[in-house]
């Protein structure tokens, strides 16, 4: 039952059994916070999470979640104090929450900190604004707010890293 109504489920799975041997082991990450404070109104509120890569891995892709309010989130790392934009959505869409696929995967070393910056709009100038006059805070219904800021990666590749995949159940570290 979906709200109050009787629907039928049309789930379906889809199953991929690799071909070649496996190579990697794609693992996914979560930048979030749920410090989120939206006073009515408000605009150009940023809310941060960050995260210390303990070892070097390689990012191959990006996706954003937020709500209504979100306006925009950008993935920052910062490297020997300086900080370099790896992803900006300037214009964040909640019906288009995309999977960025990077072309060139973007290596990123042990010490490096990992950064989401969400950017929301809570006032009448958002035209997906459910009620600018709400004082908004996190949660998981679409009139609260969320910022979930994922990446996949694989370890970096170095000089010993197999050049096939690990006998099962050995570990790839």
């Amino acid at each position: 039952m979906i709200n109050g109504k009787v629907v039928v489920d049309r789930t379906q799975i889809g199953v991929r059994f690799a071909r070649a041997p496996v190579l990697h082991e794609v693992y996914g990450a979560l930048l979030a916070t749920t410090q989120i404070d939206l006073a009515p109104g408000a605009r150009n509120v940023q809310c941060v999470a960050f995260q210390k890569i303990d070892h070097p891995i390689r990012i191959l892709s990006f996706q954003v979640h937020m709500h209504a309010r979100g306006a925009g989130f950008r993935f920052e790392v910062l490297h020997q104090r300086e900080r370099r934009i790896l992803l900006d959505i300037s214009r964040f869409d909640w019906n288009w929450q995309h999977f960025y696929e990077l072309v060139t995967p973007i290596d990123v070393e042990a010490g490096d900190v990992l950064g989401g910056i969400a950017t929301y709009d809570n006032s009448v100038a958002n035209r997906r604004n459910p009620d600018p006059k709400a004082h908004v805070v996190y949660g998981i219904q679409s009139w609260n707010e969320m910022m979930n800021g994922y990446f996949q990666y694989i370890d970096a590749p170095t000089d010993a890293t197999p050049s096939r995949a690990p006998a099962p159940g050995a570990d790839h570290r």
